[in-house]
C-alpha cells in the first residue's frame, strides 16, 4: 500500500508539471517580409524583447519578387514592406488585409504630406515607413561631367563602366522624366519612346543588380550606378 502511494504521488506531481508547461503562454511569432537594410542591426532584437515574440525576418531583393513571394504564399506575412507602387499592386489582387487604426494609434502622428498618394488614399492598407529617392552614382576620378543624362550615358567612353538597379519601375520612370513625360503613363507610345532610348543605353551596362553597387563603386569596377 505504502509502494502505491509513492507511485500515486509521483504521477500527480508529474501532471501538475505538464500542466503547468502546457499551459504556459506561447511566445508570439512575427513574419516580416523587408527589403535589406531597412533597419537598425538591434531593430528586431528590441522588439522581440519587449514583447516576447519572434520575428521572422526574410529578405527579398526587387518589388517584383515580394509580389511573387506573397503571391505564392497567401497568408504566410503578417507585415510587408515594398514599394508605394507595389501597395495598389497587391490590394488589386486581394493580398492585403484592411488595417485595424484602433490597435494603431501612433497612425495619428502620420505627417499630412505622407498622406493622399494614389496607391492608398486613406491608409486603410498601408502606413509610410520611409522614403527616399533614386538617382545617379558618380565616381569624378573617371567622369568629370557636371551633369548627367540618360542619353549621355548611351556614349561609347561608358562602355562597361554603368551599372543598373534592377528595378524597372524607376529606371523606367526616371527616363521618362528626361523625356518630358509622365513617369507614371500608361501610353504605349510613351513607355516605347523610353524604351527607345534605354536600349541605346544598354549595350555600355555592365551589370543590373538588384543590390545598389556600392562595393563595385569603391572597387571602381563602375562609374556610374543608378540606384537607390
Amino acid at each position: 500500500m505504502r509502494s502505491f502511494v509513492k507511485v500515486g504521488v509521483l504521477l500527480v506531481i508529474i501532471a501538475c508539471i505538464a500542466t503547468l508547461i502546457s499551459t504556459k503562454p506561447p511566445r508570439n511569432e512575427l513574419n516580416l517580409l523587408i527589403w535589406d537594410n531597412y533597419m537598425a542591426p538591434d531593430t528586431v532584437s528590441n522588439f522581440e524583447a519587449q514583447t516576447e515574440s519572434d520575428v521572422i525576418v526574410e529578405l527579398f531583393k526587387s518589388n517584383e519578387e515580394a509580389f511573387a513571394k506573397i503571391k505564392a504564399n497567401p497568408g504566410t506575412y503578417d507585415i510587408v514592406v515594398p514599394s508605394d507602387y507595389m501597395v495598389d499592386v497587391l490590394r488589386q489582387d486581394n493580398l492585403l488585409e484592411a488595417l485595424d487604426k484602433a490597435s494603431i494609434p501612433n497612425i495619428a502622428n502620420i505627417a499630412e504630406s505622407a498622406k493622399g498618394n494614389y496607391f492608398d488614399p486613406d491608409l486603410s492598407f498601408s502606413v509610410p515607413y520611409a522614403f527616399g529617392s533614386a538617382g545617379f552614382a558618380v565616381n569624378t576620378k573617371f567622369v568629370k561631367d557636371k551633369a548627367l543624362s540618360w542619353k549621355t550615358l548611351a556614349e561609347e567612353r561608358f562602355k562597361g563602366h554603368i551599372v543598373l538597379m534592377d528595378d524597372m519601375r524607376y529606371v523606367l520612370g526616371s527616363v521618362l522624366l528626361e523625356l518630358g513625360l509622365d513617369p507614371n503613363t500608361t501610353s504605349k507610345a510613351d513607355i516605347d519612346q523610353a524604351v527607345a532610348l534605354l536600349r541605346t543605353i544598354l549595350p555600355n551596362v555592365q551589370k543590373i543588380t538588384p543590390d545598389t553597387p556600392v562595393d563595385l563603386m569603391i572597387a571602381e569596377g563602375a562609374w556610374v550606378a543608378y540606384g537607390y
